[in-house]
C-alpha cells in the first residue's frame, strides 16, 4: 500500500463517519416526530 492509497482510505473513512453521524441524527429526529413507530422498531433502528 503506498502513501496515496492510505491517505485516500483515511479521507473516505472520515467522510463516512461524518455522514453516519448525520444520518443517525436525522433518523432519530424522524422517529421522535412519528407517533406510529413502536418501541420495538425504535430499538431496532437504534442498534
Amino acid at each position: 500500500m503506498n502513501s496515496s492509497t492510505s491517505t485516500k482510505f483515511g479521507l473516505k473513512h472520515r467522510i463516512a463517519q461524518k455522514r453516519e453521524e448525520g444520518i443517525a441524527r436525522e433518523i432519530s429526529k424522524q422517529l421522535q416526530d412519528d407517533p406510529k413507530v413502536t418501541k420495538k422498531e425504535d430499538e431496532r433502528v437504534a442498534n
